[in-house]
């Protein structure tokens, strides 16, 4: 675990989530019941809406825009609504867990860069080839950065148990999407990135320096092979079965408490 008794004093960061944290306190920005040890971040606001409906709690102040609810993993927390790339989720992630988050689950889009994947497919990521900048701040080094091996096979088994297709596939994780190059995707797939978004690898990362277990499972939202983009990411189809997913990942037959307006 990244904590001082492991490391040299000259490598200890002097800007720390904890030091943050005690100085919202002091501005009553922080929830005042501690929030689930499972964190599910998300990207998309019709998957936030859709939670909204069936949260059991709403959370203020840090956490404003992000959601309490019971699943079958136990109580999960749901954030989204700090933006999008890994700086910004490294950010709302080392927040989190100073708080006590031990395990965190992207449920996200991406884009496809093998033909085995079709559009609204299922893949669990089970690898990250770094593309962005952030993941190297906490020591990570090699092509491929690993999601949580007992988290992911938890992910892939309560899926499959329900006979539900589910991939798996190395994502190339970037910084600038609108520069996927036909130089840099082939260069990705040459490392076996399999399709391509913007965060894993950095949460991966971090997981491993704070010690905790972190996962991805994406739907497939838009195709780029051949060089060639299929946007469809404004398209009914990967949007509704990425509500599909985390029903099927998170709810199964859980009957949960609308109780709009309540705060945490």
């Amino acid at each position: 675990m990244g904590d001082s008794t492991n490391m040299d004093s000259d490598d200890i960061s002097i800007v720390n989530p904890n030091r943050y944290l005690e100085h919202a306190a002091l501005a009553s920005l922080l929830p005042s019941r501690r929030i689930p040890q499972i964190a599910v971040i998300s990207y998309h606001p019709f998957l936030m809406q859709h939670v909204a409906g069936i949260a059991d709690f709403t959370l203020n102040g840090l956490l404003d825009g992000s959601y309490v609810l019971q699943s079958s993993f136990g109580n999960i927390g749901v954030y989204s609504g700090f933006g999008i790339g890994a700086p910004a989720t490294i950010v709302k992630l080392e927040e989190l867990i100073a708080m006590g988050v031990q395990r965190v689950v992207i449920v996200g889009t991406a884009g496809s860069l093998s033909e085995k994947f079709a559009l609204g497919d299922f893949v669990v990521c089970t690898g990250a080839v770094p593309g962005e900048g952030t993941s190297r701040y906490y020591g990570a080094t090699g092509d491929i950065i690993a999601p949580a091996g007992r988290l992911t096979s938890e992910i892939q088994e309560r899926l499959r148990v329900k006979g539900i297709d589910i991939f798996g596939g190395v994502s190339w994780s970037t910084d600038a999407p609108y520069r996927e190059t036909k130089r840099l995707v082939k260069a990705a797939i040459s490392k076996g990135a399999e399709m391509v978004e913007m965060e894993a690898s950095a949460v991966f990362a971090v997981a491993q320096f704070r010690g905790i277990e972190a996962a991805a499972v994406f739907v497939i939202s838009d195709l780029l092979h051949n060089f060639e983009w299929n946007c469809q990411l404004h398209n009914n189809h990967p949007n509704d079965r990425l509500v599909d997913l985390f029903d099927k990942l998170f709810l199964d037959s859980i009957s949960c408490n609308n109780e709009r307006g309540k705060h945490v």
